[in-house]
């Protein structure tokens, strides 16, 4: 039996942490993680797909024990990145977005960051 997965944006936080580097939180409520003292946490309940080129971010996270899936996806960042590092927490994925250019996101961040619909 094929069941419905309901699609859902998460909770989006950006915070510019230098002018080479922008911090990206993804709210994903239901996300558990496994904790380890010797290697970093890991999604124990998800599969998570990020993929980004040039000035554009895509992260999907596939819950299937709550028939969930967020989508996130950006329409088009204020610059290029070069690399995106994650952290995983209970609730939370965490991006690092490196610049290609050192240059400021701020104002674009304080309209937030431009999405496009699940």
């Amino acid at each position: 039996m094929c069941s419905i997965m309901e699609v859902r944006e998460p909770v989006l936080v950006s915070t510019e942490l230098d002018l080479s580097t922008v911090q990206v939180s993804l709210e994903i409520p239901e996300l558990q993680v496994n904790h380890s003292v010797f290697h970093p946490s890991t999604p124990s309940n998800a599969e998570i797909t990020i993929t980004f080129e040039g000035r554009w971010l895509q992260v999907d996270i596939k819950i299937e024990e709550k028939n969930l899936i967020y989508k996130f996806k950006t329409k088009k960042l204020p610059g290029a990145i070069t690399t995106c590092a994650s952290q995983y927490e209970n609730g939370k994925i965490i991006l690092f977005l490196t610049k290609e250019k050192a240059e400021s996101w701020a104002a674009a961040l304080a309209s937030g960051l431009e999405t496009e619909k699940a």
